[in-house]
């Protein structure tokens, strides 16, 4: 806000638009926040954003202009955007350059998308450059931003949904470039031809009407891979129930078996067997329950395999960062291990899984055990998976984007096994609580 502004509410004592003024800003700074963390894929509560960091662009938006040129206010706001994603986000700068960018560009193209009107009419434009004309301004640039909030703040959306997110991310450019378009063809006739005035309405009315065609889409490209998740995930369920029907049935049969041969001691034996296999996975108090649910899957479709896994949890996994993509390496790497397995000719196949966690990291270990202890002392840590293991090396690519490490052990040269570390979510102490 330009300094003679604020010095006219204030003589005049128009608090209460200076009051609204400071409404629509924080209201702006969050939704351009949010749309910037939807980007990155980032959930947060809104309260977090608006305490502290939307006060912080308030701030700036009322006195930026004092302590700067206004030719550099646009970058100044960029700038700031992206310190202020950066710091909740935490992740690389360029990505945290790039959704500001894009938060800043549908900002500015939602003025110029429904401000156009207002500009080319002498009675608006009159409006436009008075105090009222910020409150005004303001608004029009929180019209788009909060749209697209509204269509990507599905949960499924944020919570790492793979494929309907690059279509979505597509339409939002060609937005852009339709923005772009339009804005000269805009300034041409309002500077041009000041006169055809039903050519500027018709051009308005055609792109807004594009806008909510798109948006349409992008909601209903949404809805679709909502559904189509929902349904592998059913197939899924539907297998797993059908393959432990299926194991029940075998049990049973040989069961009766025994029975109609008067083998009790036999029975009592078989029974005991298989109550060992069913506690595959260690009680633990507090256990992440999807992280659970993850391993007895694996296990499952392991014990189909010939393959038994044994799991020890020792911790919650409460303050994992990223916890969907930890849980999606942690399964990769137990199902290549499981089939590494089972190309090994022994007469038992045993992987042993430890989740343990420090003051700074959680710390998962998958060991091949073939049917005997190894000592911890004879496995070699190297941080190089093997040579033409394409698939190890992937997954360390994923591991080291989360800042993570991994380790693989090996008996001389045999794969034993491997470890990864990842750190935990830290609060990080400003000067505002967050």
């Amino acid at each position: 806000m330009p300094k003679q502004v604020i010095l006219d509410l204030l003589n005049n004592k128009h608090f209460l638009l200076f009051f609204l003024i400071a409404c629509v800003y924080l209201f702006n700074w969050t939704v351009i926040l949010k749309l910037g963390l939807i980007i990155q894929r980032f959930s947060i509560k809104t309260k977090k954003v608006i305490f502290p960091w939307a006060l912080i662009g308030v701030l700036y938006s009322f006195f930026g202009k004092l302590i700067i040129a206004d030719y550099v206010y646009i970058l100044g706001a960029l700038i700031l955007l992206s310190v202020l994603l950066w710091g909740i986000t935490k992740v690389q700068f360029s990505k945290v350059i790039f959704s500001a960018l894009m938060s800043l560009l549908i900002a500015i193209f939602s003025f110029l998308l429904f401000g156009q009107i207002l500009l080319i009419n002498d009675n608006f434009r009159t409006i436009m450059f008075d105090p009222l004309g910020i409150l005004v301004g303001s608004l029009l640039e929180s019209i788009l931003p909060f749209l697209f909030v509204f269509i990507y703040s599905q949960k499924t959306i944020i919570e790492k949904d793979k494929f309907s997110f690059p279509y979505s991310f597509f339409n939002i450019f060609l937005l852009l470039i339709l923005y772009s378009m339009f804005a000269i063809v805009f300034q041409w006739l309002a500077y041009y031809q000041y006169l055809i005035i039903w050519q500027v309405i018709l051009i308005e009315f055609i792109l807004i009407c594009l806008t909510f065609v798109v948006l349409i889409y992008i909601r209903y490209i949404n809805r679709l891979q909502r559904q189509k998740n929902e349904e592998n995930h059913s197939s899924y369920l539907l297998g797993t129930i059908l393959s432990k029907q299926r194991e029940y049935r075998n049990f049973f049969q040989v069961i009766r078996a025994m029975a109609e041969k008067d083998k009790n001691q036999k029975i009592v034996d078989y029974i005991d067997n298989i109550l060992a296999d069913m506690s595959l996975v260690e009680e633990c108090n507090g256990v992440n329950p999807i992280f659970a649910a993850c391993q007895v899957a694996e296990q499952i479709k392991a014990k189909e395999k010939g393959v038994k896994v044994s799991t020890i949890t020792k911790s919650t996994l409460s303050n994992l960062k990223e916890p969907i993509k930890v849980y999606d390496i942690f399964k990769d790497l137990l199902q290549f291990f499981i089939a590494y397995e089972e190309q090994v000719f022994d007469d038992e196949h045993l992987i042993n899984v430890e989740i343990d966690e420090t003051d700074q990291e959680y710390i998962f270990k998958i060991i091949r055990k073939n049917g005997r202890e190894e000592a911890r002392a004879e496995l070699k840590t190297l941080s190089a998976p093997p040579e033409g293991e394409g698939t190890l090396k992937q997954i360390a690519k994923r591991i080291g984007k989360l800042r993570g490490k991994v380790y693989f052990l090996y008996e001389e040269d045999d794969l034993r096994g491997c470890l990864f570390k990842v750190a935990k979510t830290r609060p990080i102490n400003f000067l505002f609580p967050v």
